[in-house]
């Protein structure tokens, strides 16, 4: 997947909203093999920017269903990136995006604080 730059095809210049309604197996994959690099997370973020309302919202269905998964680095990065929204910006969407990443970004934190650490 890294080689072939996956990552990279879907959240690129093609980027399109039903490809990315599909992604988030192939990045959860990815998170859980250690593979998922903060660049892909600031690729994946970018690429809300500037492009069609129904890629913007899928990605971020995306960024919510893959945060459980993400380091804690990767949680701050993201956090960054969803406080430098202004608020005037916020619709329901962004809203959504918000709540969803705050609730799994809490749990995923607790639950990385109390899993001893590796051998």
């Amino acid at each position: 997947l890294l080689d072939q730059q996956v990552v990279e095809r879907i959240f690129g210049e093609n980027i399109h909203a039903q490809v990315v309604k599909r992604s988030g197996d192939v990045l959860r994959f990815l998170a859980l093999q250690g593979a998922l690099s903060d660049d892909h997370v600031c690729l994946l973020w970018d690429a809300s920017h500037g492009k069609h309302e129904s890629v913007a919202h899928a990605i971020y269905h995306v960024v919510v269903e893959l945060t459980p998964q993400l380091s804690v680095p990767q949680l701050a990065l993201l956090e960054a990136r969803i406080r430098d929204i202004p608020a005037e910006e916020f619709d329901k969407h962004r809203v959504s995006l918000l709540r969803g990443f705050a609730f799994n970004a809490v749990s995923a934190t607790t639950q990385q604080q109390q899993q001893p650490p590796p051998p």
